[in-house]
């Protein structure tokens, strides 16, 4: 599928996504990026990589998810304990370190306004969590 398909892509219309993390356990790194639906994602990524060591390690609902994206990988490549590989969205480094750098970029594209519960995933997106939005 392209990712254009999975809302985001040059050329897709901006819109309310997910933006996740999803960590590779063979190379110890993580992927940055923006979908509609991160279940899904995940499984194309196993797929597309022949890799079944892949698990969502968070992912945070967003208004604006291809702003959001952009955002958090500028705040990764600015990180010098981060790490990219060339020019893809896949980051080496401490997971709390990647997950605040993007949690700090999703907060300036909330999903919702204050008060409203959201649901997130957590590891391998079988379990869901709600939590008071903040």
């Amino acid at each position: 599928m392209a990712y254009s398909q999975l809302g985001g892509g040059r050329g897709a219309r901006d819109e309310k996504g997910y933006i996740y993390i999803i960590r590779d356990g063979n190379k110890h790194r993580y992927k940055v990026g923006a979908t509609n639906n991160p279940k899904r994602r995940l499984s194309e990524l196993k797929r597309e990589l022949n890799n079944t060591r892949l698990s969502v390690k968070s992912s945070k609902k967003v208004r604006s998810m291809k702003a959001a994206e952009n955002e958090a990988h500028q705040y990764l490549k600015q990180n010098k304990k981060i790490k990219q590989e060339g020019t893809s969205e896949w980051f080496q480094g401490n997971y709390q370190t990647i997950q605040g750098i993007v949690k700090r970029a999703c907060k300036k594209f909330p999903a919702y306004n204050f008060g409203i519960r959201v649901q997130f995933f957590h590891n391998d997106c079988s379990q869901f969590y709600s939590k008071q939005s903040m």
